[in-house]
């Protein structure tokens, strides 16, 4: 088997069973990073398929099949950006269809240039664009306008693993001007293979770092319970409830003392009048 096939299908086989245990964990409240990670996945065994298909069989190995990879390469990328950004705040599905036609017509003039200029040159392009958006997703993690989201551990954990894949889309960019490029199918040197291996690791370890992410933490804005945080959102809300009846209950003390404090004062007085009228 081709040594590049071994990771497409590791890689198919892990997408699928993260697919799943995403869908299986928020099929109730699917909120919008849910789905756009969900997509990303997806996206990425399609590509997995893809590149196995290019690798078994040379018919596989032709401008619409080269078209469909980059789209979806791409599109999961896009699709990891939309899905960090919605922990934050909200994003309208309507940007994120318009991205995908824009990566269409991207696609179509990638095609374009490989029949002019080559498929070398492609490689450059292309991982200059992953490049691009993966820096996009490293700077979103940073979540400036939410700390407590930016100190997450996991938020950090995904960061590193993003800082790794964009170092691995930088030297597959400057593979370009090397003698041999860096691409997933043909006759893979150790050094290609080698590289794979980690960008497959890589990935896996971002997803596992996403779940963590979400068994981690509760959004304050978007509330929702499933099986991941359960456990801590039930211990969140029971704080709530705590702090609810502590404050409940200050505002009675506080009244209480409130009242205890006039009726003091207003005893001074009326003692005194009192005493006047009894001398009286």
């Amino acid at each position: 088997m081709h040594p590049i096939n071994s990771l497409a299908i590791t890689y198919l086989l892990f997408t699928l069973v993260s697919s799943g245990i995403i869908y299986g964990a928020f099929r109730k409240n699917l909120g919008n990073s849910a789905k756009y990670f969900l997509i990303a996945e997806l996206f990425m065994a399609i590509t997995s398929v893809i590149i196995f298909m290019q690798n078994h069989s040379p018919d596989w190995y032709r401008s619409e099949t080269l078209a469909a990879g980059n789209f979806f390469s791409i599109g999961s990328e896009i699709a990891v950006l939309f899905s960090v950004r919605s922990l934050a705040k909200n994003v309208t599905v309507r940007r994120y269809i318009f991205s995908l036609f824009a990566l269409l017509i991207y696609v179509f003039l990638i095609e374009v240039i490989r029949h002019y200029f080559g498929s070398k040159i492609i490689i450059l392009i292309h991982n200059t664009v992953i490049a691009s958006i993966s820096i996009s997703i490293f700077i979103t993690c940073k979540f400036k306008s939410d700390a407590s989201l930016a100190n997450n551990r996991f938020i950090k954990s995904f960061r590193f693993f993003e800082m790794g894949l964009i170092i691995f889309s930088v030297v597959r960019g400057i593979g370009y001007f090397a003698t041999t490029v860096i691409v997933p199918r043909d006759n893979p040197s150790a050094l290609v293979i080698i590289m794979f291996t980690l960008y497959v690791t890589m990935s896996v370890f971002r997803y596992m770092s996403y779940i963590g992410l979400r068994i981690t933490w509760v959004d304050p804005k978007n509330w929702s319970i499933n099986p991941l945080n359960r456990d801590l959102a039930k211990a969140v809300e029971e704080k709530d409830h705590l702090l609810r009846g502590l404050i409940a209950s200050n505002r009675v003390i506080g009244i209480s003392a409130l009242a205890s404090s006039l009726a003091h004062q207003l005893s001074q007085p009326l003692t005194a009048i009192s005493l006047q009228a009894d001398r009286l």
